[in-house]
């Protein structure tokens, strides 16, 4: 089980990096060929997306495949899974997170802002627009150093719900199109007709 954890948290931590690349890349290149604000929109947007993307069709996917394993008794089923694992994987993020607000506190010099806005590229269009190199570290206000290391919350959260969906066998267009109890029964319910269906056909 511990394996088999740390496994999921490493495979979530290398797909927050690809994203992290790409973001980067992303930053770069949106924001030379749009320099304005709706550049700086556009690119946060595209980087949220892909950011939430790879965390959740991967943890999604072990969510899947965890269910048959919970279903053949090799796994233990923990509905927290994903959480722990998208925890464990951003923890380097959260601790960069928690420099930045000893940056506020006076603790970290005021450069560890700009490093941090680097490093969190996901988010640097947000960082950028809240803790502006125009005003000093005093200047900008808690809430604004708050909401720009809170960011790094977001990938553990797609990482929670992406499994916990893939756990039990539902997809994100199942639950924004069958809104209630009695229409995702209904569904389910033909899923699983088309399912035997097709076992019946292949034997």
């Amino acid at each position: 089980m511990a394996n088999h954890f740390f496994r999921f948290s490493r495979s979530l931590f290398g797909k927050l990096w690809v994203a992290r690349i790409f973001a980067f890349v992303l930053n770069v290149t949106l924001l030379m060929a749009v320099s304005s604000k709706l550049g700086s929109v556009l690119t946060q947007i595209c980087s949220l997306l892909l950011v939430m993307v790879l965390l959740f069709s991967t943890a999604w996917e072990w969510g899947e495949k965890d269910k048959n394993r919970i279903a053949t008794g090799k796994l233990r089923r923990d509905p927290l899974l994903g959480a722990k694992a998208g925890l464990l994987a951003a923890a380097p993020d959260m601790v960069a997170a928690a420099c930045l607000l000893l940056t506020k506190a006076g603790v970290l010099g005021e450069a560890y802002a700009v490093f941090f806005g680097l490093y969190n590229a996901n988010f640097s269009p947000l960082h950028q627009t809240l803790l502006t190199t125009t005003l000093t570290v005093a200047e900008h206000s808690w809430w604004q150093f708050i909401a720009c290391a809170a960011t790094v919350l977001v990938a553990p959260l797609c990482a929670a719900f992406g499994y916990a969906l893939g756990l039990t066998g539902q997809s994100l267009a199942d639950l924004l199109l069958y809104t209630t109890p009695a229409a995702r029964d209904r569904h389910a319910k033909r899923v699983e007709r088309r399912r035997v269906a097709r076992k019946a056909r292949l034997r």
